[in-house]
């Protein structure tokens, strides 16, 4: 037949694909005997020979259109076969990273807990520092609280222009309590606490009498009578150094159940409270020995028993 390709099997280079030989390949001519054979089983609408090499390029098409398609997806499986493979390059890579991490975090961890032990060794060993410094602050303090003795903290004296405090304050003090100047009391200094200038507040006023025992006194009758300037109440306090009022903090919870219950207590010196309880007198010097009331006492003091 004629048209038909033969191969040399000495040739090296690419072979064509069989859709390819058969696109090349022509249909063949047929006699008279074989065209009405051809008839008998050609489809309806098939009118000549011609036919055929149409259904045959026909399907010559579809092939390729197969054939790229079957290329096309090959294409993209290898595609997503290299993305998988660098997504498990980059899972192993970061799966390296998450490893040194844990390592570093482990490493720190450890100088961590070292540093920790170092400082608890170190609070060990400067704790009987700590003591002494306590209790030379504390000292120091009560040398403060003797030299302070002959003082008085007044709040809520209202202010006045040009005020001269000495005087103003004698007045007050005389008229309101029925004291004589000089023989029951004599102001020896005074001043504001703080900044002038115009305040919603007056100032805190620091007086010195000339005793320990006049300061007593004008504690007494404050005590007996409230003062009152000009129908503001006064409020009267000793000087305490600010040390020893920051040790006063810590037995806070206690006084406020005191004075919920209505419990008469005083403060001690350098720290600590006394008050009388079903007859005892209490007295404590340490914060310690507050934590033990409350635990032994706390619910008798809240009933007022």
């Amino acid at each position: 037949m004629t048209g038909r390709t033969t191969r040399s099997s000495k040739t090296k280079t690419q072979q064509p694909s069989i859709i390819s030989q058969l696109r090349r390949s022509s249909v063949p001519s047929l006699s008279v005997a074989q065209e009405e054979e051809l008839d008998k089983i050609r489809p309806k609408g098939m009118a000549s020979g011609e036919d055929f090499t149409s259904v045959l390029n026909k399907i010559y098409e579809k092939l390729d259109g197969l054939s790229k398609q079957v290329t096309e997806q090959s294409t993209k499986i290898d595609q997503n076969t290299a993305s998988i493979n660098n997504l498990s390059q980059q899972v192993n890579l970061n799966t390296q990273s998450i490893g040194k991490l844990l390592e570093d975090t482990a490493s720190n961890r450890k100088i961590a807990e070292e540093a920790k032990e170092k400082v608890e060794a170190v609070q060990e060993e400067i704790k009987p520092m700590r003591k002494q410094i306590g209790e030379h602050q504390a000292l120091l303090s009560m040398i403060e609280l003797k030299n302070k003795e002959n003082n008085l903290r007044i709040r809520a004296v209202p202010e006045l222009e040009k005020e001269n405090l000495i005087e103003y304050l004698t007045q007050e003090f005389a008229e309101f309590w029925s004291l004589e100047e000089d023989k029951a009391f004599k102001i020896v200094s005074a001043f504001r606490l703080g900044k002038g200038g115009r305040k919603i507040k007056s100032r805190d006023c620091l007086i010195s009498l000339r005793t320990k025992e006049e300061r007593d006194k004008i504690l007494s009758v404050h005590f007996q009578k409230t003062l009152e300037i000009k129908d503001s109440r006064v409020e009267i306090y000793k000087d305490i150094p600010k040390h020893l009022l920051e040790l006063r903090t810590n037995y806070g919870d206690l006084v406020a159940l005191l004075r919920s219950s209505k419990i008469v207590f005083r403060w001690e010196f350098p720290q600590g409270l006394s008050f009388t309880f079903k007859g005892k007198k209490v007295r404590i010097r340490l914060v310690e020995d507050k934590e033990k009331i409350l635990s032994d006492y706390g619910e008798d003091l809240q009933k007022g028993d």
